[in-house]
């Protein structure tokens, strides 16, 4: 077993339950910032859907697990890589696909639906794709996940102030429409200071293991955000489809991922490291590209006219 598979980091039952408020507060905005309207996305651009799922809960899993089989990683840093790529998309997609002027409707229905696919596809992938790494295997026996525990940490963390937030979407409307982005901002920054925090309380620990993380969430992040865009533009989807899809496949939920490593893996430090550094490192490259798309992107939309007949 390697060093970092022992490490555990400092992180106590007061920090742990900020963290599924953290949580459960971003899955309220998320409700109160969802527009039925929004869906309308699968119905009239269905491909460009399901191509996005599909890259989303199966292309960044299994490219994961390609990684760690070439670079055979160890055990607690497969767990934590593997973990987060089966998280579903982070809200920070949408704004990265917003500034780029990617597709953002089609953004923001693939959030909310792999946010509400994740309670089944996230352990899902994760035993799967974990199942094919020794070490990973091996971390995922000697776990044992209480389903009871799951179930009532997913109905706490998720499925409940997603519930709230929809009634309250419904009910007072002007309310959701007047704070809705603020607490999307809130969110995002109470994480900054969240992390900042856990940071500071593992310096040690960062320090000494981030080198050995940086290269598998660098790759996995990078080859998926490029493929997910090469696929895309394989089914003919347009410029603004491919873009979106490409930041929801890069972008994804470390809070989530964190909530998990510390409810049901004891913060087991190699898979919480990757989530910690995946949560900084996905904001450098989804800011870079949206504004680098920004300023080139425009040359490329010259083929939605044709993609749009295509469709």
């Amino acid at each position: 077993m390697h060093s970092i598979d022992q490490v555990i980091l400092n992180f106590d039952e007061s920090s742990l339950n900020a963290l599924n408020l953290f949580l459960g507060f971003v899955m309220f905005g998320v409700a109160l910032n969802f527009n039925p309207k929004d869906l309308e996305i699968v119905t009239k651009k269905p491909r460009a859907f399901l191509v996005g799922i599909v890259c989303q809960f199966v292309l960044l899993p299994a490219l994961a697990c390609l990684i760690i089989k070439i670079t055979q990683l160890p055990g607690s840093i497969a767990l934590g890589l593997l973990l987060i790529s089966s998280c579903p998309g982070g809200n920070l997609s949408n704004l990265f696909t917003s500034i780029s002027e990617g597709n953002t409707a089609l953004s923001v229905c693939m959030s909310g639906t792999s946010t509400m696919l994740s309670i089944i596809m996230t352990p899902f992938n994760l035993t799967l794709w974990g199942s094919f790494n020794e070490s990973t295997a091996k971390i995922l026996k000697e776990i044992h996940i209480d389903p009871v525990k799951t179930f009532i940490t997913v109905l706490t963390i998720l499925i409940a102030p997603l519930v709230i937030g929809l009634l309250v979407k419904i009910k007072y409307t002007w309310f959701a429409n007047k704070f809705g982005k603020i607490f999307n901002a809130l969110s995002f920054l109470s994480f900054l200071i969240f992390a900042g925090v856990a940071f500071a309380n593992n310096y040690d620990h960062f320090i000494n293991y981030i080198g050995m993380v940086f290269w598998p969430v660098f790759w996995t992040n990078l080859a998926g955000i490029s493929i997910a865009f090469f696929i895309a533009k394989k089914f003919y989807l347009t410029q603004e489809d491919a873009q979106a899809i490409s930041f929801e496949v890069g972008i994804q939920n470390a809070g989530f991922g964190l909530v998990l490593i510390f409810n049901f893996f004891g913060g087991i430090g190699g898979a919480a490291i990757v989530a910690a550094w995946w949560g900084i490192f996905h904001v450098l490259t989804g800011g870079s590209l949206a504004l680098i798309l920004l300023r080139f992107g425009k040359n490329l939309r010259y083929e939605n006219k044709t993609m749009e007949i295509l469709q």
